[in-house]
């Protein structure tokens, strides 16, 4: 390749001797050139023939000088240069526009947009990019890939992914009326991204896999390897470790993959994933060297995990405190754009929740250090058995939390307390609408409009949700099974049979959501405590528990004592059982 650009260059040299000297029709011929050299896909090539024709450009006409700039610009995009400043890049799309050069005009406006979003200006990189897609017409597809590509990107990187989906659409659309091979395989890959962001993992494999194979069936080493190791991420975050190698190892066959910072965080997720921890702590600390926040922030997470997981928890200690640093930088970051601060205060208000869950773990990690370490000194050797028993049961008790909390947030979605929060959100967006309507700002209020609509319909389903819930409630009153245990309870009828609980549970599931399945997910139950919760679900006391069961009451009690511990792990009151059921 190398060899090839030489002798392009020798070939150029008359043309290049001419654009530095006297004669005014050497810029244009070059331009012609370079312009050539980008519709060839040479890109590098022109943006250094470029930067030679630059010589005597300020004793050039405007209309010359403004199409060097504009190949220029065109030129850094292709090849991946920085962005040329921005007041440049107006002066050309103010020039363009008097001059009612609409497609040109288009061109620079779509540069602008990329400027700004380079600079974290989301709304005006945004108003940027639809312009530019306005004043694009139907002969400039390349373009239009371009601009709905950037704008997808910069909706599915403010969370907003139902809007991200269709114009990275737009984007394949004009992709393959480009014939762009490389750009429908990026629009490929960015679908199948946004449909993992929409957690479709079926419709973001389609995707992956069909930008892969084209990449695949066009040799084209470079985009496959991209494509694969972003799908060999996806493959291991689904839990598909075969699949994710094989991608892995695609990737892995390009040179220089391996030391990009996006493939190093990929295999070293892959290897902590599938308990390879010491290949997983070389790539984690290959990510060190990124330089970048994010990956930083991504390594010293990784390495502060596999350090607990080995027990070092001084050292998983120091690399969590190095999360939280970059964690902070990178949040200060994000609050420069615009759509970040219409999330500001709920991002504030879980940073510190979270702060504050991360500083009592670490300060009951820093007591159980202690208590450890005078352990060891106290009994010696027979410290280890009793050691790896307890970590054992901390990681059972660990995970058994993990699931209880998934479990309740997911009921807290659809409470009544985020309703309210919703509507108090609603009430800010609001005053934020009536501002950016004053301030005529038309791209934040779509931006905040989106965000409104989406609130809305979040209201509406926790709200539907709550009257089911209230209808399936009041069913389950009106039932046989319920009225029957009642009456049971008052003594007025034999022992219940085993249809008689049968009909009892499926009663209480169709009203609760599969209640025994969900209750069986936290911790596997035996018959009889699952018939306990059934009656304390239908507001049963333990006295008629006791006769329904026919237990004692403090046989009744110890069970209730007893399963509160075998749900959560620890110690609890017959009556905290008694109050999670209820809310379960």
């Amino acid at each position: 390749m190398k060899k090839t650009l030489y002798a392009f260059y020798l070939l150029l040299l008359p043309v290049l001797f001419q654009a530095c000297g006297n004669d005014a029709l050497s810029l244009p011929s070059g331009l012609r050139t370079a312009d050539s050299l980008l519709q060839a896909g040479q890109a590098d090539s022109a943006f250094h023939l470029l930067r030679l024709l630059e010589c005597p450009l300020q004793e050039e006409p405007e209309n010359t000088r403004m199409l060097y700039h504009l190949l220029m610009a065109r030129a850094a995009d292709k090849a991946r240069m920085p962005n040329p400043d921005d007041s440049l890049v107006q002066e050309m799309a103010k020039y363009y526009q008097d001059a009612n050069d609409q497609p040109r005009m288009a061109e620079a406006t779509y540069y602008l947009g990329k400027i700004h979003r380079a600079q974290g200006e989301a709304a005006h990189a945004l108003e940027d990019f639809r312009r530019a897609a306005a004043l694009a017409d139907g002969g400039q597809p390349c373009l239009l890939h371009n601009i709905y590509a950037q704008i997808g990107n910069l909706f599915l990187y403010q969370d907003m992914y139902d809007q991200a989906l269709p114009m990275h659409r737009r984007a394949y659309h004009y992709a393959r009326l480009a014939k762009d091979s490389t750009g429908i395989i990026f629009s490929l890959r960015d679908i199948g991204r946004t449909f993992s962001t929409l957690e479709q993992p079926d419709s973001a494999l389609h995707y992956y896999i069909k930008a892969a194979g084209l990449a695949r069936a066009l040799k084209n080493k470079k985009m496959e390897s991209i494509v694969s190791s972003e799908l060999g991420g996806y493959y291991t975050e689904l839990g598909k470790y075969d699949e994710a190698y094989r991608c892995i190892q695609t990737a892995l066959r390009q040179p220089g993959k391996g030391d990009t910072p996006a493939t190093l965080a990929v295999l070293a997720d892959y290897y902590e994933q599938t308990g390879q921890l010491d290949s997983a702590e070389h790539y984690y600390r290959r990510l060190l060297g990124a330089g970048d926040f994010l990956h930083l922030q991504v390594a010293n997470q990784g390495l502060g995990e596999i350090a607990r997981k080995r027990g070092k928890l001084a050292k998983a200690l120091e690399y969590n405190d190095r999360y939280l640093a970059y964690t902070d930088s990178l949040n200060q970051l994000e609050q420069t754009e615009a759509v970040h601060r219409i999330n500001a205060l709920y991002d504030y208000h879980q940073y510190k929740r979270e702060n504050a869950r991360l500083r009592e773990e670490t300060r009951k990690q820093r007591r159980r250090i202690f208590l450890l370490s005078v352990s060891v000194l106290l009994l010696g050797v027979s410290f280890a058995a009793y050691h790896q028993h307890r970590k054992a049961k901390e990681r059972e008790r660990q995970l058994q939390d993990l699931k209880i909390k998934q479990a309740l947030e997911e009921q807290n979605r659809q409470s009544r307390e985020q309703l309210d929060r919703n509507k108090r959100k609603m009430e800010e967006l609001e005053l934020s609408l009536q501002e950016a309507a004053k301030a005529n700002d038309r791209a934040a209020q779509a931006l905040l409009q989106s965000r409104k609509e989406w609130m809305e319909k979040s209201n509406a389903q926790i709200e539907a949700r709550q009257q089911w819930q209230a209808q399936a409630v009041a069913c389950l009153k009106r039932s046989p099974a319920y009225r029957k245990f009642h009456d049971l309870a008052r003594g007025e009828g034999p022992t219940p049979t085993d249809a008689d609980w049968l009909a009892l549970a499926e009663a209480v599931d169709a009203a609760y959501d599969g209640f025994t399945t969900r209750l069986n997910q936290l911790f596997p139950l035996s018959a009889v405590e699952v018939r306990v919760c059934l009656l304390l679900k239908i507001d049963l006391g333990p006295s008629q528990i006791s006769t329904l069961t026919a237990r004692t009451k403090q046989a009744v009690y110890s069970l209730r004592t007893r399963l509160y511990k075998k749900i959560f792990g620890r110690e609890g009151r017959a009556e905290d059982l008694d109050e999670f059921i209820r809310k379960f």
